[in-house]
């Protein structure tokens, strides 16, 4: 059951903080270069465009359930969940994620 997860913020922020980093101030422009939500990447269209099952995951319900439906699928299957809220929620999330992961696997 090979399932992959995609936590899609839609930036590069590992580049903006190298930048940050290094004391670079780049402009408006250099930013957009890592601006990875103009367009937005459909990840899950990429998958299917491979053969690949794929769903997004709107809350971290959705995950869990599609979790625990991916232990049944024979093939692969790929999990989007966005994340595009502020660092201080990102922490909470990756905290919610560690609780539904454990409980996923006591399961």
């Amino acid at each position: 059951m090979p399932v992959s997860w995609i936590f899609a913020n839609r930036r590069s922020a590992i580049l903006r903080h190298e930048l940050a980093h290094v004391g670079a101030n780049p402009r408006r422009t250099a930013l957009d270069l890592l601006d990875l939500g103009n367009p937005d990447l459909n990840w899950v269209r990429i998958a299917q465009g491979f053969g690949v099952e794929a769903v997004a995951a709107a809350d971290l319900g959705m995950l869990s359930d599609l979790l625990r439906a991916s232990l049944s699928r024979r093939g692969p299957f790929l999990i989007e969940l966005a994340v595009l809220r502020a660092w201080p929620a990102r922490l909470r999330l990756l905290t919610s994620l560690r609780a539904v992961g454990k409980s996923f696997v006591k399961r």
